[in-house]
């Protein structure tokens, strides 16, 4: 189990055209085409429109290794 000083490493925040997941620094993490594919992101955050088809993206596996980064403590801020 991790310590309340590790973070919580994930949060949403629903805007008028997009749910915004703020996952620190994306790059991090290894945020490339094949996993990010029709995702708009940034830096720190990952926006799904809703149009996407969230089976049409890899976002389960970006969100696995982003816990696996998490948990290793290696840190995943901007």
């Amino acid at each position: 189990m991790l310590s309340p000083d590790h973070g919580t490493g994930f949060h949403l925040n629903a805007q008028k055209n997009h749910v915004a997941l703020y996952v620190e620094d994306a790059k991090r993490v290894g945020a490339d085409a094949d996993w990010l594919r029709g995702i708009d992101y940034g830096k720190g955050c990952l926006r799904f429109k809703k149009s996407l088809l969230l089976e049409d993206t890899g976002i389960d596996r970006f969100i696995r290794k982003a816990v696996t980064v998490w948990k290793s403590g290696q840190g995943m801020s901007c």
